[in-house]
């Protein structure tokens, strides 16, 4: 038979109680500390929003179809919002008028606080002369994976990937 004294079941109890408060304080901070991605994709029509280990949202159009598709790590869900059936319009109650200042100061915060990871942008305006106007943005000096192509053979696309963390959008968008 082990005798354990008062203080270390004391000292026990107190680093299982710490253990687990941590534990539970990373489990509800992990969605502020983990990344948004947003990736834009015109060659493929596809928009992705990639929150990691949270969810992804996929919005795709092929043939004219817009296919809308969310994964989470329980759930899994595909459809097209032209298959939905309409449901009938519901009788809306007369609204209160608001007074608010625009929000572009908050917007403009929370887009400083997003990082451009990937540009890549096509762009053929369909005018010769205003292409050939735009034609020295091809030698900007940008970072790595960022480019602007003015072009003359009316090909015209963007891929970009935009990344933020949420507990800075969300202390942006506050402060």
């Amino acid at each position: 038979m082990v005798i354990v004294d008062s203080a270390a079941r004391r000292y026990f109890c107190i680093m299982v109680f710490l253990y687990v408060f941590t534990s539970i304080l990373l489990l509800l901070s992990w969605p502020l500390l983990s990344n948004v991605i947003l990736r834009l994709d015109t060659r493929l029509p596809q928009l992705t929003i990639d929150w990691k280990t949270i969810f992804t949202f996929n919005a795709t159009c092929e043939q004219d179809t817009i296919t809308l598709e969310i994964r989470t790590p329980l759930f899994h869900r595909t459809w097209s919002p032209a298959s939905a059936p309409h449901r009938k319009p519901r009788k809306s109650k007369p609204k209160r008028k608001r007074h608010r200042r625009p929000a572009t100061s908050r917007i403009i915060r929370v887009l400083k606080n997003c990082r451009i990871d990937v540009l890549d942008l096509a762009l053929d305006t369909g005018d010769p002369v205003f292409n050939a106007w735009l034609y020295p943005l091809n030698y900007l000096p940008l970072p790595a994976q960022r480019t602007i192509r003015i072009n003359f053979e009316s090909d015209s696309y963007i891929n970009l990937q935009i990344s933020a963390k949420p507990w800075r959008l969300l202390a942006a968008w506050i402060i």
